[in-house]
């Protein structure tokens, strides 16, 4: 569970879902059970609320942006077959 308690209001699984993408490259998706908000974390950063409708386009930039920079340290080299 992250250490990073700025919002006292935060319930436990929210806080789990912060320190899950803390410690890897997961995007974890949220809802809160009293609400039923949405809630998006990334990089030990959390967006909320996101509206059902803009969650894909969410998710899809944060991809698109860990694929850019994934592929500046490993870039995809292609191998020529001879026929």
């Amino acid at each position: 569970m992250t250490q990073n308690l700025d919002d006292s209001r935060m319930g436990a699984r929210h806080r789990a879902a912060l320190g899950i993408s803390e410690e890897s490259d997961s995007i974890v998706i949220v809802t809160s059970e009293e609400t039923g908000e949405i809630s998006v974390c990334y990089d030990g950063e959390m967006t909320h609320p996101v509206k059902p409708i803009e969650l894909k386009n969410l998710v899809n930039t944060i991809l698109k942006k860990r694929d850019n920079v994934s592929e500046k340290y490993n870039p995809v080299v292609e191998e020529k077959t001879e026929r």
